[in-house]
């Protein structure tokens, strides 16, 4: 069992966020040991959507640079600290001839394993060269789940992952549904809810819902003390965020209670310890 979870909010230096997550790591795992608490390895990080993409999520004034090497760089970082990730990332598929999705993978020192790919729109979805305003192409409905959610036996947990808008799409919205929303519930809504009872059905006891994101509203601003509008129960949700004046990015209790969050335009990690409840079920 993963001994923490953490979240990464990443508010600045989007320009090299592999050496920004390898410094906050280290940092975060040297305030850990003087606390106290222990080493991180053995921990599950969330961190935010396309967050390979080295650029500002909504910066339009550069391209975005992604590398096809770009999980295995993630990988040696989990090797390193002996922890695991759920991240965001934008990778050419097919040779630059597929979609390119914005996606979710859950990483560890010895496997990157494809997850999802997100399938609302943003104002920064769509196809053409212009990756300056467009980051990533939505997937459709029914092609979106590879593997969501996943069940990782090593640690006796099952992970869904929805990436940004897909987790909260905004109530009485057409735009981020690729379907125009004309159905009631949405193929998107119906989705969801699809991933979140295929958790239910999952006799694993830790149960965590993790949101690489870049969202500027929502989730009652990510605020302590906040129950966020979400459709589960029994499931630690953990959201990372990578827009700097936006949501915080949080951990919820199973309950949906936020219990810790860290914001604004800073690079830092928030963790927490996962114990066992009175029901049997994990906590954090």
């Amino acid at each position: 069992m993963f001994a923490k979870i953490g979240t990464f909010h990443f508010g600045k230096d989007h320009s090299n966020p592999f050496g920004e997550l390898r410094t906050v790591l280290e940092k975060t795992n040297q305030t850990e040991l003087e606390s106290g608490k222990g080493p991180i390895a053995g921990s599950l990080f969330v961190l935010p959507e396309a967050f390979n993409i080295r650029k500002q999520y909504r910066g339009t004034k550069s391209h975005s640079h992604i590398y096809p090497d770009d999980p295995c760089c993630l990988r040696g970082i989990a090797k390193e600290f002996g922890v695991a990730f759920v991240v965001g990332l934008v990778l050419e598929q097919g040779f630059g001839l597929l979609p390119r999705y914005s996606s979710a993978y859950l990483i560890d020192a010895s496997s990157h394993i494809l997850m999802c790919h997100k399938t609302c729109k943003d104002n920064f979805e769509g196809t053409g060269n212009n990756d300056t305003k467009r980051n990533y192409v939505a997937c459709e409905v029914a092609e979106c789940d590879v593997q969501n959610p996943y069940v990782y036996e090593i640690e006796e947990i099952v992970i869904g992952a929805l990436v940004c808008v897909d987790a909260h799409p905004p109530c009485g919205s057409n735009g981020p549904y690729k379907s125009q929303g004309l159905a009631a519930p949405s193929p998107e809504d119906e989705r969801r809810k699809r991933v979140m009872t295929c958790m239910d059905k999952s006799d694993k006891k830790c149960k965590i819902v993790c949101v690489p994101a870049c969202i500027s509203n929502d989730f009652w601003g990510g605020q302590v003390g906040q129950s966020i509008e979400f459709p589960c129960s029994n499931k630690i949700v953990v959201l990372a965020n990578s827009e700097p004046h936006g949501v915080k990015s949080f951990i919820t209790n199973e309950s949906g209670r936020i219990l810790d969050s860290v914001g604004d335009d800073e690079n830092r990690v928030v963790i927490r310890p996962l114990k066992r409840n009175e029901q049997g079920t994990y906590t954090c």
